[in-house]
């Protein structure tokens, strides 16, 4: 019990100043369990590989701007896609789905905790990197988060990004992805984050965003993606993302966490977004 009590310690003193990621030697921490089957929890090392596996086979081939862009075709432009997702990964703060019955990684949500005192050098950092595909992704993605001053509007020092969120394609339907975002209201709440921020560039996406309390901050222009899809009319040759964000108020009264069960218990102290049913809408 004395250490489990001491993991908790190090967990509730942990905030986005800490560069050691000591949380991460206690294990995992389980923010939901669903009925389906699933939970979801922290993102651990040992997952890492996983986790990019399943965007690359899951999110970047169904994603407009990642599919315009011939990404999976362009050797260093993915190379240098998979070290931003292993760096995104290793701040420490991301989530995992996992079948419960399997152990199997079938959905991930990666975080990123954005600092105003690193802000510059991190765009600078993204776009210089390699690969011609990926520079025009986060090119026209970086100009849309610069027309928003999410520090100024929002009048804080740091906030949460929502960088990729992704399900396997045999789970989706099951409230996964809104579970995982749910779960991140948790996660800001214990890094004392005061904000979340995501980019929202798919219909589904920007209402469950909305859905969530965000608001929209910037509707970037509608571009024309060329894309091997014989109907010029289809969606598919358009593309739009809106950056959105809310405050992220703590709970009044916040349970203590454990790493053994559900740390949302019927009934107790839920945000605004974990009173979402996991089969309330169609999945991401």
């Amino acid at each position: 019990m004395g250490s489990m009590d001491a993991c908790n310690n190090s967990l509730s003193r942990a905030s986005y100043e800490s560069q050691d990621q000591s949380a991460t030697n206690c294990g995992p921490l389980i923010w939901r369990r669903m009925s389906v089957g699933v939970r979801i929890q922290d993102a651990m090392p040992e997952n890492f590989d996983d986790v990019v596996d399943l965007i690359l086979n899951f999110y970047v081939p169904h994603n407009p701007l990642y599919k315009s862009s011939k990404i999976l075709e362009d050797a260093e432009s993915l190379a240098t896609f998979k070290e931003m997702l292993y760096s995104y990964l290793k701040q420490g703060h991301s989530l995992v789905a996992v079948d419960e019955c399997t152990d199997r990684i079938v959905g991930a949500l990666v975080l990123s905790l954005v600092k105003k005192s690193t802000f510059g050098l991190e765009f600078d950092r993204l776009e210089i990197g390699r690969g011609k595909a990926l520079r025009t992704i986060t090119s026209f993605v970086n100009d849309a988060s610069r027309m928003v001053d999410i520090f100024e509007r929002f009048q804080c020092d740091v906030y949460m990004r929502y960088m990729f969120t992704c399900v396997h394609g045999d789970y989706r339907t099951n409230g996964i992805g809104q579970n995982m975002l749910s779960a991140s209201i948790d996660v800001a709440h214990y890094l004392d984050v005061p904000v979340i921020m995501g980019i929202a560039d798919q219909p589904l996406l920007q209402k469950v965003y909305l859905d969530l309390g965000m608001t929209i901050q910037y509707s970037s222009k509608v571009i024309e993606l060329e894309n091997d899809v014989d109907d010029l009319g289809s969606r598919e040759n358009y593309y739009q993302c809106l950056v959105m964000g809310c405050l992220v108020l703590p709970p009044s009264n916040p349970e203590p966490k454990s790493n053994s069960a559900d740390l949302n218990p019927a009934g107790k102290n839920k945000s605004k977004i974990s009173r979402i049913k996991s089969k309330s809408k169609k999945d991401l």
